[in-house]
Formats: C-alpha cells, structure tokens, sequence
C-alpha cells in the first residue's frame, strides 16, 4: 500500500520518554517524518497522527487538541504513566480509548500505532484489528489456553451476563476479561479494574456507588461512583472474594436489580454495564464458611472460565518467556539476548507456583543484570540450584504412591480424593505444588478435596 507524505508529531509533559521516542523511531522511512515537540507545537505545526503523553485530567496539551480537531481531521495516540483509574476513566468518557498506560501497554502501544501508519488512508480503527490486539496480549498457543480464549470471545457478545474468571494469581485473569470487553458490542466505552482487595472496606462502597454532598463529614461535594462512570462499558471486580460481607450485600441489589444508590442518595440509578468478576479464591468453600454470599455467588457465575495455571499450558511458558526477553531488551535498549538449550529445558518443565508474572519478574532480572548476549542458568535466577533441586525432588517424591482403600466399595471420586491427598501430603501441604504436579489448577483441586467437584 502506498501512503503520501505521513507526518507524525510526539509530544509530552514528561521528561523521559526514551521508550515512547524508541518505539516511533522504529517507523522512520523516506515516506514517514516523524518530529518530537513541546506542548507549543500542537498549536504551531500540523501533522497526521499525534502521539500525546498525558499525566493528569486538566492537561492543557488536551484542550489545545480538542481545538485542533475542530478544524483538521487528525489521529490522536495518548499514553500516560498515571495509575489514577480517574485518569483513564475521564480520557474514556471523551471517546478516547486509544490510550495507553505506559510501560505495562507497551507491546500493545507499538502495535496500535503501527496499525495506525499501515491504515493511513483509512484511519478509522476497525473492529477486527482492535481485537487482534488484546488477542495478541495472550501469550501462547497451548489447546487449554485456546479453549478458553474461543469462550471469552463467544460469549463477549452478551453483554448482559454476568462473568465469573478463576484461576491462580499470576495466570492472566485481567486478560481474559478485558478480551471479553474488546471483542464485545460496546468496546469503545470504559473498562474500569477495581481490585477490591486493594482499596480499604471504608473507602470501597463509595469508590463503587459513589456518594451525595453531605453523606459523611468529608462528603464535601458529589461523587460519581465506578458504576456510573463504567456507563454502557465493563466493571471488572478483580479479587472478589475478598470484598467485605456488607458491600456484598449491595453489589447483589446492583446485580440483582441493576441499579445502584449513591451513599446518602435516594434517587435509584441503573446499572448498564457489564459485570465481569474474577477471583483466586475456592468460592464455594468461602460460601460454607459464610465468607461469601451464595446468592451473589450464582449471580456472579452465570458464565465461568478457569483460566490454567502456567504448570498446565504446555510449551506456552518458553514462547511466554521468549516474548518478554524481546520486548525487555527492546524498553532497556539492549540487543535480544539468547537462552541456553539447558534454560530452555528448565523453563518447559519448571511449575512456576507464580506462573507469569514470576516468569516475567526471572526474565527482566535475567536482563538488567546480564553480561553478555547469552542468558545461562546462572542468570535466570539468584537461587537456580535450589530450583533445580525442587524440580528434582517434585519428580522422586511421587516415584511410589500407596493409597489405603477399599476397590470393592470405593467410587471414583474418593479414589481421586484419595490420592490428591497423599500427594498433597508429600508435598508438606503444598497446595500449587501439589496441583502443579497433578496438572490441575489449584481451585479444582480445591473442589476435589471438599467434595464439590461434579
């Protein structure tokens, strides 16, 4: 395809912005110019496609483009490096879902622009290649994984069931819900991800439901809780089973009734947007030990996905580790280094109890403290020989199971309960070990110990 003169033009509060500068560079071509300016140039030069770094709601690099837009047809990128869900959450609100929270969307910032530069001439974003890129984020091409990414996309397209995604800490949970909410119908409006363990009891049914001038002492003026502001988009309750017992009880209204009611407010506000929960938690057994609601439970499972542990999805774990070794060495300016055959062997059949993201975490360690091109054993962590001899250990403790039953008279299940058992008690108790080895997520054999699975 052939493109006329493209003009890109980068601008940024910040003051480092070697890694954005980094990824723009990458595009320079006879037919592309690319500058970087000040927040003046907005208002003094003209280009085809700004790329905006923005770090709070009231930037005036924001009001000076919206002038601009009145009068050119022009493609905006925004990246930050604010956590301030306020921040993104008002950037949605004025349509503007390209942005990018800088240097956790990197991968996903490079693709967006080049697709940006290739569809020059037709600049509207299309659907299809949206959803390319949250697919893309998914690392790993194991059938586990595959069957589940085909359900998240199948179902995306009701937006009125409720979501349920389990799964060990570090398995991508976040991941799968934010494919649900970009494959859907409503992808253009605001994905908001409230970590309910994260944000204080006291402060939680305020941050969700908001509140009215005068609720409390500090309730100075109004607020806007997450639920409004989500509009027709997705509120994604990460760690739910964590929430306090008597929020609970009023997200189950909202849920329920699909409305909402501001603290010290008595005006009833519907609830439009979809409602996706994730968890790294046995909730039925919370449930029997009156922890957790059952009838917030049936209404937060319509739709349940279990997401597999790292120890489950095959190969998945060296082309996982492949992908950040490149794109760590791309955000420090390195050259890509190379993993040794015995790394290789060691990352196909380690358990990884904290699977991505310690994969990730031994990854960018290899490389910040690397001498070198070649990433050896010595490397990949500080404690690999303690490592390898927990691997080895995992193999000779389960050479020779005995297990202390009745075939005449036992079913299956407790056959299965049985030995879950005894591994699980030469493992000394330890539960991701114990279902690593067993190949099973550590929620299953939950279930399988208290006699809930089906």
């Amino acid at each position: 395809m052939s493109f006329r003169k493209l003009n890109i033009l980068h601008i940024s509060d910040y003051d480092d912005n070697v890694v954005i500068n980094m990824a723009v560079k990458r595009l320079e071509a006879e037919d592309i110019s690319i500058e970087f300016g000040t927040a003046k140039s907005i208002l003094e030069q003209d280009a085809d496609i700004y790329i905006v770094g923005i770090d709070k709601i009231d930037n005036q690099i924001y009001e000076d483009l919206k002038k601009k837009s009145e009068r050119l047809s022009v493609k905006y990128i925004f990246y930050t490096k604010s956590e301030d869900i306020r921040v993104a959450t008002t950037f949605s609100r004025q349509n503007l879902t390209n942005l990018f929270l800088i240097p956790f969307e990197l991968q996903k910032f490079k693709s967006y622009l080049e697709e940006s530069v290739k569809g020059f001439e037709k600049p509207t974003v299309t659907k299809d290649i949206s959803e390319a890129h949250i697919r893309s984020a998914i690392i790993g091409s194991s059938s586990i994984m595959m069957e589940k990414i085909l359900i998240a996309e199948k179902i995306a397209a009701s937006p009125s069931v409720n979501i349920l995604i389990t799964g060990e800490t570090g398995t991508g949970k976040g991941l799968i819900a934010k494919l649900i909410h970009e494959t859907g119908p409503n992808a253009q409006d605001p994905f908001l991800d409230i970590n309910c363990s994260a944000i204080p009891i006291n402060l939680l049914e305020s941050e969700l439901f908001g509140y009215e001038k005068g609720a409390f002492t500090d309730a100075r003026t109004q607020k806007l809780g997450l639920f409004e502001l989500a509009g027709n988009g997705t509120i994604f309750l990460d760690e739910i089973g964590d929430l306090d017992f008597e929020v609970q009880a009023k997200l189950l209204r909202a849920i329920d009734n699909r409305i909402i009611r501001r603290l010290g407010g008595i005006e009833d506000i519907p609830v439009k947007a979809r409602i996706i929960a994730a968890t790294n938690r046995n909730l039925l057994k919370l449930v029997k030990e009156n922890k957790f609601r059952e009838d917030l439970y049936h209404r937060l499972s319509v739709i349940t996905i279990e997401v597999p542990p790292l120890s489950e999805r095959g190969e998945d774990a060296l082309e996982i580790a492949e992908y950040y070794i490149k794109s760590t060495a791309a955000a420090l300016d390195k050259k890509c280094p190379q993993l040794t055959d015995e790394v290789k062997e060691f990352i196909k059949l380690y358990p990884w109890p904290g699977n991505i993201r310690e994969l990730k975490n031994a990854v960018e360690r290899s490389l910040l403290l690397l001498e070198g091109n070649i990433i050896q054993k010595k490397d990949f962590f500080v404690d690999y020989t303690k490592k390898i001899k927990e691997l080895e250990l995992t193999k000779s403790r389960t050479k020779n199971i005995s297990l202390e039953i009745d075939p005449e008279s036992a079913e299956l299940q407790a056959v299965i309960k049985e030995y879950c058992k005894t591994i699980l008690e030469k493992f000394d108790n330890n539960k991701s070990k114990t279902a690593s080895f067993l190949k099973i997520s550590r929620p299953r054999l939950d279930r399988i110990l208290n006699d809930t699975e089906k």
